[in-house]
């Protein structure tokens, strides 16, 4: 029954992973976010193996990543 559902409406099985990859994050926001930021937090901002770390260099790389012959893309 439900096979001949969705091969009459094929778009409601990519609606139904959306739903449910939402609903994973939903799980995991509520649930184990806040260990995930308390087993993050205690390291270095940047570390100490790039003492040359430049996040403006990164900011532009992803601008530049982002822009499509001269157009912006909206992600």
């Amino acid at each position: 029954m439900i096979s001949n559902f969705i091969c009459l409406f094929p778009e409601t099985l990519s609606n139904m992973a959306m739903v449910s990859e939402f609903l994973k994050q939903a799980w995991f926001m509520e649930h184990q976010e806040q260990e995930y930021i308390k087993s993050v937090k205690g390291g270095p901002v940047v570390p100490p193996q790039q003492p040359n770390f430049d996040p403006a260099a990164d900011v532009v790389a992803l601008e530049k990543a982002m822009t499509v012959k001269g157009k912006r893309t909206n992600y």
